[in-house]
């Protein structure tokens, strides 16, 4: 495309959004940046732990029939953790709430750990799952500092 710098495509999402860019850049290498906003790894542990949107998505999963086993199944498939060793970790940032109850912080911990972000790429804002937009205007810039670099 006109005007796109292909050696500077970054990849970005929140949330369940934010579980997809985990593991997209576990598969792909191919971004000059990536960022995950609250999200995490263990998508199986958070669906079944997590609180308030994490509880819809599994009673959802589990009223359609589905029972435990398969559950764990399809979402082993697209687990995080499972590629999160392929991250290019040090253009990898991850922002997490510490009060966040939906992707609980232990879950964010596990995709910093798996991915060996480096100092300073998990940032942990101090904000609940909700509250963190109010961070947003600060991330906006920090990504488009790290896209510049």
């Amino acid at each position: 495309m006109p005007l796109v710098d292909t050696s500077r495509i970054s990849l970005q999402g929140t949330s369940l959004g934010g579980f997809v860019v985990a593991t997209t850049a576990g598969l792909d290498r191919g971004y000059h940046s990536v960022f995950i906003l609250l999200a995490g790894g263990d998508l199986a542990d958070v669906l079944t732990n997590g609180k308030k949107d994490a509880q819809k998505v599994r009673q959802a999963m589990m009223a359609g029939g589905m029972g435990e086993v398969e559950y764990r199944q399809m979402l082993s498939r697209i687990e995080p953790l499972r590629l999160a060793h392929r991250i290019n970790a040090n253009r990898t940032w991850l922002f997490s709430g510490r009060y966040d109850d939906v992707v609980p912080p232990h879950n964010s911990e596990l995709l910093a750990t798996s991915a060996h972000l480096p100092e300073g790429h998990h940032i942990k804002l101090l904000a609940n799952h909700y509250s963190g937009i109010i961070f947003l205007p600060m991330i906006s810039q920090q990504m488009s500092q790290h896209m510049r670099e």
